[in-house]
């Protein structure tokens, strides 16, 4: 037989449950798609319970002993408080306080939303001190440092270094992982922690797809197509060949301004001059291939619905 306690509480909208959570102080950490993950969907939920929130904040602290701390205000002696006749204040009535009645929903959900942004920042350094340690970065690791720094908003741009978690799985090199691990550690993101595919640079517009494309990240592009990614933006962006030129210099390096196929294009130019192996010509080409079907299939489908 279910608790009837915890029937009523998953009947209570989400934003609201998570408003009781950051009051109390207890967060769902072992849930990984926790309820404190902001996106554009819960947004207006959140926003539209800080007035339940505030009457439930009021009414927790309107107890004397509220978190098991005697607060010495409320006292119900009539030695220590004496009525008032021109308020006609009971005994049992608590002083309230004035900064109870000046509680702002809004200042209370920004505490929350930097909460979230800083865990998330503290996750993202995790990642990139644990991917440049030697090791090959693997999803085991990966998701440890999510649950680790749950709850986060996975969706925050970090200020250094000016990408999301999204965008920082699908930087990475094969030389740092596998595009086997690539793809897992993306679904993962994408399929339990509520991330925006089409999220990338607010001033380059570059996206986690246009990345993975460029890299040649073939199962990683389709599962953020599959999740509904955007290939029709374009997007700014510095790329450099996976191996040196076949005269033995540095690195080649390439900027331009393309979609996702334009820049699955150009790497494989690019690389194809610096003397890349067949395999990673071989991936960027597979890449084209299924940007290309999405695409047509995509217009065939807008065709139709006309």
């Amino acid at each position: 037989m279910q608790n009837p306690a915890l029937a009523l509480l998953l009947k209570l909208p989400v934003a609201l449950v998570a408003h009781i959570c950051t009051l109390l102080g207890v967060y769902p950490t072992n849930d990984v798609g926790s309820m404190l993950v902001l996106s554009r969907s819960t947004h207006a939920e959140w926003k539209s319970c800080d007035l339940l929130f505030l009457a439930l904040k009021n009414q927790l602290n309107s107890r004397p002993k509220f978190q098991g701390v005697h607060d010495t205000t409320f006292t119900t002696t009539t030695t220590t408080i004496k009525p008032s006749p021109s308020r006609h204040r009971t005994l049992r009535s608590p002083r309230r306080s004035s900064k109870r009645l000046k509680v702002s929903g809004t200042d209370l959900l920004q505490t929350a939303i930097q909460r979230l942004r800083v865990s998330a920042e503290s996750a993202h350094d995790d990642l990139f001190v644990l991917g440049a340690s030697g090791g090959l970065l693997r999803l085991a690791g990966f998701t440890k440092v999510l649950r680790k720094w749950c709850p986060l908003d996975a969706n925050h741009l970090h200020q250094e270094r000016s990408s999301t978690l999204l965008m920082e799985v699908t930087k990475l090199s094969i030389r740092r992982t596998t595009p086997q691990q690539v793809a897992a550690m993306v679904r993962e993101l994408l399929s339990k922690w509520n991330v925006d595919p089409s999220c990338g640079h607010p001033t380059t517009n570059l996206s986690p797809l246009m990345i993975a494309a460029a890299r040649g990240y073939v199962r990683a592009v389709k599962i953020l197509l599959e999740f509904g990614a955007c290939s029709q933006m374009t997007g700014r962006g510095v790329f450099f060949s996976s191996v040196g030129t076949a005269l033995g210099h540095s690195r080649l390096r390439y900027v331009g301004e393309h979609d996702a196929l334009g820049w699955s294009k150009a790497m494989h130019d690019l690389e194809k001059s610096s003397g890349a192996t067949e395999q990673q010509l071989s991936d960027l080409g597979l890449v084209q291939k299924e940007l290309n079907i999405f695409i047509i299939s995509k217009t065939k489908s807008n065709i139709q619905n006309m």
